[in-house]
């Protein structure tokens, strides 16, 4: 369904050196574009989008997908308070009002949904859809780095960005079935106006490559050995000492097992790593994005995706889920993890185990992943064919051109 008498401005508020801006903005926009909708794109950038190698390449990317249509704002320093952050966007946004003539503005983050809404509501005759990636208030309390009173002030914040944006928004879209339960109960939003888009994988850059499977493992001469893949970061809410608990459990069940461990934090890789009771060499660290990560998750045989039970993760939709499944892996998960623990049980995709992952727990797991190596194996392909119907952006795309019409053909 293509919206081609109707304008679109997206709002982006991901930094240009985050790791899922490919697959979630570019990728999004491109797909957006060859449907035959007329978009257009408002990205807020940030100090850390200096002039990297990868910043550079997405910013390439975005003007050659958009050309004029697309305008970068710097976003002041977050500790000077909203003034400031309206005060940069409201040119922009005034400047896009009268070249674009929007009908919707879809924005993808608490902040940017907030800022916009600040700055158009007075005087909005724009439809406005606010994507809801996680509950930010929790995050920020359970999780954010910072100290105590720092996480409550930011926890305070983000309750008066949520309230308002449910107040003023005309839709939402949330990552999960679950998430859109809590917000119709907690705030009070229409059902009927939410719309779950899960967190996508690009389908055509994340598949399963058996040539790279094969030269990889015959360059770190692992053969046909049991792989094990964990792909992200090592902050608190993954787990990480429990997922190299995890690797002990199997290792100790198995020497030949192979431990592929993809991040950008390889020095707390290392750190993690010299603290189990396994054979350093049993270990491949390496940072890789992109099209090169795909090739790399086809080496492995399960990944690795363990959280805390808490209402963050039982509403999450993590991106790495959808990149596991894309690329052959089976999934060794703990419960509570938004729809996906359901998922991985109900299509035998993976164990799901108890997130409190005491030593039984994790035993278990290690026992099921290497008695059960030769289903997942011959599984690879029907996993990585639900990934892509079901995870991909060509579903999610007629999702949110729903959620556009909806809201643009809505009557007052």
């Amino acid at each position: 369904m293509a919206l081609k008498s109707s304008s679109i401005v997206f709002i982006n508020g991901t930094p240009l050196a985050d790791n899922v801006f490919q697959s979630h903005i570019i990728s999004y926009l491109k797909i957006l574009k060859e449907s035959g909708t007329d978009v257009s794109l408002l990205s807020i950038t940030e100090d850390s989008d200096s002039k990297s190698e990868v910043c550079e390449s997405n910013r390439a990317s975005i003007r050659a997908l958009l050309g004029n249509k697309a305008i970068f704002v710097k976003q002041p320093p977050a500790n000077r308070g909203f003034n400031p952050m309206l005060k940069a966007l409201k040119p922009a946004l005034e400047k896009i009002r009268i070249e674009k003539s929007p009908q919707l503005f879809h924005t993808n983050s608490y902040l940017t949904g907030y800022l916009t809404l600040r700055i158009l509501n007075k005087r909005r005759r724009e439809k406005m859809l606010v994507d809801f990636k996680g509950i930010l208030p929790q995050e920020c309390l359970y999780y954010d780095p910072c100290n105590l009173p720092l996480r409550i002030a930011r926890y305070l914040i983000s309750i008066k960005m949520e309230k308002y944006i449910c107040r003023h928004a005309d839709g939402l879209t949330v990552v999960s079935n679950a998430f859109k339960e809590w917000v119709v109960r907690k705030r009070g939003f229409a059902p009927q106006k939410i719309w779950v888009a899960p967190s996508c994988v690009d389908e055509t850059v994340f598949k399963i490559d058996w040539a790279a499977r094969e030269e990889i493992r015959k360059t770190l001469g692992w053969g046909d050995a049991p792989v094990i893949v964990y792909n992200g970061s090592l902050r608190k809410w993954q787990l990480p000492e429990r997922m190299f608990e995890l690797f002990t459990a199997i290792y100790k069940n198995n020497k030949d097992v192979r431990f592929l461990f993809l991040t950008d934090d390889l020095d707390g890789a290392r750190r993690f790593m010299q603290n189990t009771a396994t054979q350093k060499e049993n270990f491949h660290l390496k940072s890789v994005r992109g099209a090169n990560l795909a090739r790399y998750l086809s080496t492995g045989d399960a990944g690795i995706l363990l959280r805390k039970k808490d209402i963050v993760n039982q509403v999450a939709s993590p991106t790495k889920f959808g990149e596991y499944l894309r690329c052959g892996l089976g999934v060794i998960a703990t419960d509570g993890i938004g729809d996906y623990s359901r998922i991985i049980r109900e299509k035998n995709f993976g164990i799901v185990i108890p997130s409190r992952l005491d030593k039984a727990n994790l035993e278990e797991a290690a026992r099921w992943f290497l008695n059960h190596l030769g289903e997942l194996r011959k599984g690879a392909e029907a996993r990585s064919y639900w990934a892509g119907a079901e995870l991909g952006w060509a579903k999610n795309i007629q999702t949110l051109q729903q959620a556009y019409e909806a809201l643009i053909t809505e009557k007052p």
